[in-house]
């Protein structure tokens, strides 16, 4: 009797050990393939590699004079340092004294910023730089937006503009320049040009000047004006023509002698849009010498 029973137990102890491995097996199996997510509450430390989830903010000092808070790196071509994703605002970046906001990079955008309906990139800063964006060979600030501004600039401040642009190398300080809606060339940038302003539209404006009270466009120093020049009447002829001049049907050219000529004056000065040129009439046969200054409007 005494070794049946101890055969038997020693079956049932066989038994329940199978069934106890093969239920724990059961359930290791999914475990192992797809671990379920750490949710880490308020006052839990942070679990690397899975969510974790509070109702309350979570904050990194540093105490060491130039330390920093935090640091985060990713490696690959197409991976992500730091995500954030948010109804209001994703990233918010204050400072009382430095930059509120820094971006460097070598190749690409420093700092860029894309939004449908809003600001594409904001930064505040109490007395620094809002936006301070650096790159060596790409472009150090981008801003992008599908329907609003893509960088917009202002102050209230009587003696510094809101928006500045310079080029330490002889290069243009502003360029704005209009592309058509089927597509364009950028225009190249100008040497040793502070404003540069192109559009290539037919009905287009390079550079649009305005106002209702005061000087629309104010200039201090020469103006060069591509449409303007001296053309030469030969003497004892009444005309001549000035050709290579784009001219539209309301140009107008204004002519005068560059010198008196006793009894002789300009009589008109007649376009023709489709030979681009224009023809400078006099009222009496050209003396020696004689020119006429020109200058085309519209």
């Amino acid at each position: 009797m005494s070794t049946k029973s101890a055969g038997a137990g020693s079956d049932e102890i066989g038994r329940r050990r199978l069934l106890v491995g093969g239920g724990l097996g059961a359930f290791a199996a999914p475990l192992l393939a797809d671990p379920p997510q750490a949710q880490a509450a308020n006052g839990d430390p942070v679990v690397l590699g899975r969510t974790n989830t509070a109702i309350s903010v979570t904050t990194v000092r540093n105490v060491r004079g130039g330390g920093t808070a935090l640091r985060v790196t990713a490696r690959g071509e197409s991976s992500v340092a730091v995500q954030a994703e948010s109804p209001n605002i994703a990233v918010w970046g204050e400072s009382e004294r430095g930059e509120g906001v820094r971006g460097v990079s070598t190749f690409g955008e420093a700092l860029f910023g894309q939004s449908l309906f809003g600001y594409g990139v904001r930064a505040v800063s109490g007395n620094g730089v809002g936006v301070d964006g650096e790159s060596r060979d790409g472009v150090g600030v981008s801003g992008v937006s599908h329907f609003g501004i893509g960088i917009e600039g202002g102050n209230i401040a009587t003696d510094q503009p809101a928006i500045r642009g310079s080029a330490g190398n002889g290069s243009t300080g502003v360029q704005g320049f209009s592309i058509p809606e089927d597509g364009g060339v950028i225009p190249p940038t100008s040497p040793n040009t502070g404003v540069h302003g192109r559009c290539d539209q037919p009905t287009g404006t390079g550079v649009l000047a305005e106002s209702t009270a005061g000087a629309a466009l104010r200039v201090e120093g020469a103006a060069v004006f591509s449409r303007s020049g001296v053309l030469t009447i030969p003497a004892g002829e009444r005309s001549a023509t000035q050709t290579d001049v784009p001219l539209t049907a309301a140009s107008l050219v204004l002519a005068v002698l560059r010198r008196h000529q006793q009894f002789r004056h300009v009589e008109a000065a007649v376009t023709h849009p489709a030979s681009s040129s224009f023809t400078v009439h006099l009222n009496l046969p050209a003396s020696p010498g004689c020119q006429v200054a020109w200058f085309v409007v519209n």
